[in-house]
């Protein structure tokens, strides 16, 4: 087997591994895009039930429950603070990363490089590529990539603990409210 030969098939290895990063990439932005819609629409509702809220505290208050007051009003404050933290740390997921980890000057296959180059350059310097530089600089975004998989999966484990602890809050506050509504508001 010829050395070119064998540096073609690293070289398709090597692609094929670029492609599998990027794909997590993609997994890891749709799953971010839907919990974030989630967490959106969560919040339209709050917000939606906020005069029933706001209603129920001040009946509490002025009734001098001040103990249901406080877990009601503690409640709402975490499940808000819960899902925005979330929310926050799902747009940072989305938030692309323009800046490579590494300190290769030139690389052909990254997006940035590539975009500031007039086509001429490109074609001309793509063209003219070496199978190990080639090689090289696939491997390099291979990296890039893998770290900003690494960061948006930690960044996806950290959102999902705080809306799974939201949503918890979120449930425990909705019947709360409603036993709470019906005993106060309402006249149950």
């Amino acid at each position: 087997m010829s050395t070119t030969k064998e540096k073609l098939n690293v070289l398709e290895i090597a692609e094929h591994n670029l492609d599998r990063t990027i794909n997590w990439i993609s997994i890891i932005d749709s799953k971010a895009l839907f919990m974030l819609t989630l967490i959106l629409a969560l919040l339209g509702y709050i917000f939606t039930k906020f005069d029933t809220s706001i209603n129920l505290l001040f009946t509490l208050y002025n009734n001098q429950k001040n103990i249901l007051f406080a877990i009601i009003l503690t409640l709402l404050i975490v499940e808000m603070i819960g899902f925005i933290v979330s929310a926050v740390y799902l747009i940072l997921i989305i938030y692309p990363k323009r800046l490579p980890y590494t300190q290769q000057n030139v690389s052909l296959f990254f997006y940035e490089t590539i975009s500031k180059m007039p086509i001429v350059n490109f074609s001309k310097d793509f063209s003219s590529l070496k199978i190990n530089k080639a090689l090289e600089q696939i491997n390099d975004q291979t990296y890039n990539n893998a770290k900003v998989v690494k960061n948006k999966f930690d960044q996806l484990s950290i959102s999902i603990k705080w809306f799974s602890f939201s949503l918890a809050t979120f449930f425990i506050y909705m019947v709360v409210q409603a036993i709470l509504t019906k005993i106060y508001l309402v006249g149950g």
